[in-house]
């Protein structure tokens, strides 16, 4: 009897622990804080703060500077989607970003604007450190701004955390983006002991600069945020090294010659408008990137529609730079004004200096057809707009235009260098193909 009894009594033991066990709740994720409403000015200050510290290290010639608005991106785009549900991580989905980021608790509330704005000033001062103390100077006090305006009304324990997430999350951005092998580019633009070959149709120094080295030989083996873009992008026509008169290298050649001869002033603004070497923001990667906050802001884009416009315009143009390096350092072609100067006019100077890069395809093609697609995407194939990105220079006679495309930019910015003698009429043209295609490919990135 005794035996039964406690029997029972340890069967109704353990019937009560499992009723009080079924009865006690799971703890529930923390839903984050949405930003679909967020102010946009979160994104495009950062991005301007990019563009112009860019403009202010020494070395960040337009791969360089296409490499670092690329990873900034990806710091912007990877720590604001936690808080738009719709959007999907690219983390090991591409493969340029085959990476895993430190997660939140889940069970504790973040603040993810204080997360960005973290992580993209720890990656901004390890891109950026060599502007010198006074532009970090400007980093850190923007970044102060947006803390102070995101942390109003918030837990000081939320902010906290929120921080150091951040900073952890924007070092290991940082520590992924060293492994693709050019972070210390910058400081080394041109290889010590890297020689072209020496034969017919190779590229030589060019005049009037005769710069002896050429820029970034190993650019093309640079990681790109897609694979598709090396991968899938390639030139369909090849341009020919020919001294035959016949050839097709001969009359592009003779094509440029004219073109370049007896210009007009309007041809010699063009000439000046498009010209990196006088103002950066003249430079095909930062004239397009400096056109988008512009266009971001007169449109009065929304959080989300300039968080994707600006994602996709900086990866894509970084990409864009690898492939055509990817070509130029493949063929190795001399440019049209060597060209020139061997088979047709031997005293032949180029209106404009050129990249000391070989010539084939055109960097400035890829870059311009690819931004075209990508704000074509993001405002219309048919809009028509002002470019104020040049009305500061104080080097030009013509400090502003109008465009009724994007099209319509790019084929002006594309083929000034055929009036230039900086390249030929296929380099130009394959370019711009190999820029629309690398842009098509990521129109098609599912980012939701």
């Amino acid at each position: 009897m005794k035996r039964f009894r406690s029997n029972v009594a340890a069967c109704l033991l353990l019937a009560f622990s499992a009723f009080v066990t079924s009865c006690r709740k799971e703890p529930s994720p923390v839903p984050p804080t949405s930003l679909q409403s967020a102010d946009p000015k979160m994104l495009t200050d950062w991005f301007e703060m990019s563009l112009l510290l860019s403009s202010r290290v020494n070395g960040y010639s337009d791969p360089v500077t296409a490499r670092a608005l690329s990873y900034m991106a990806l710091t912007m785009y990877e720590n604001v989607i936690p808080a738009l549900p719709e959007y999907k991580s690219l983390q090991n989905r591409v493969g340029g970003f085959q990476t895993q980021l430190s997660q939140g608790d889940p069970e504790l509330e973040y603040n993810y604007g204080l997360v960005y704005n973290r992580a993209m000033l720890t990656l901004a001062q390890s891109l950026y450190g060599a502007a010198g103390s006074s532009n970090l100077d400007l980093l850190e006090k923007m970044y102060q701004n947006w803390v102070t305006k995101l942390s109003l009304g918030i837990d000081s324990n939320i902010v906290h955390r929120s921080i150091l997430l951040g900073a952890k999350r924007g070092s290991e951005i940082y520590n992924f983006s060293t492994t693709d092998g050019q972070d210390a580019a910058f400081l080394q633009n041109y290889i010590k002991g890297y020689t072209l070959p020496q034969s017919p149709g190779m590229w030589v120094p060019t005049p009037p600069d005769y710069s002896p080295n050429p820029l970034l030989p190993y650019w093309g083996r640079t990681r790109t945020i897609l694979t598709e873009s090396i991968s899938s992008v390639s030139p369909s026509k090849i341009l020919a090294y020919s001294p035959d008169p016949n050839s097709i290298m001969y009359t592009e050649a003779f094509e440029a010659y004219q073109k370049s001869t007896n210009l007009s002033q309007a041809e010699l603004d063009l000439l000046d408008y498009y010209n990196g070497d006088m103002d950066p923001k003249a430079s095909a990667i930062c004239h397009t990137s400096w056109l988008l906050l512009q266009l971001c802001e007169s449109a009065e884009l929304n959080f989300t529609q300039t968080l994707e416009a600006i994602c996709l315009l900086s990866w894509s143009n970084h990409d864009a730079i690898v492939a055509a390096y990817q070509q130029k350092y493949t063929y190795k072609l001399m440019r049209p004004s060597t060209y020139i100067r061997t088979f047709i006019q031997k005293f032949f100077i180029p209106p404009v200096s050129s990249q000391p890069t070989p010539e084939f395809v055109s960097d400035d093609a890829v870059v311009y057809y690819n931004a075209s697609e990508i704000l074509s995407r993001t405002f219309g194939y048919r809009y028509e707009f002002m470019d104020y990105t040049q009305a500061k220079r104080t080097n030009l006679r013509v400090k502003q235009k109008y465009f009724s495309s994007f099209h319509e930019l790019a084929k002006e910015a594309s083929f000034i260098d055929l009036t230039g003698s900086v390249h030929f009429r296929t380099s130009i043209e394959e370019g711009a193909a190999m820029g629309y295609d690398i842009a098509q490919n990521y129109l098609k990135l599912a980012l939701k």
